[in-house]
């Protein structure tokens, strides 16, 4: 296995590692603070970006 095989196979795991564990932690540690439920339901989880 090359450099190059590794680094295409470990993007896939870093980004499903982002969606399915850090986000989801954070959102939850956030949760105790007042305001912080309206702010989840305006943004967007992935890109932190005003929904329309």
């Amino acid at each position: 296995m090359t450099c190059r095989d590794s680094r295409t196979k470990s993007a896939p795991a870093v980004t499903l590692i982002c969606l399915f564990v850090s986000i989801p932690m954070a959102d939850r540690r956030q949760s105790a603070r007042p305001g912080c439920e309206a702010c989840r339901r305006e943004t967007r989880t992935l890109l932190p970006l005003r929904r329309r």
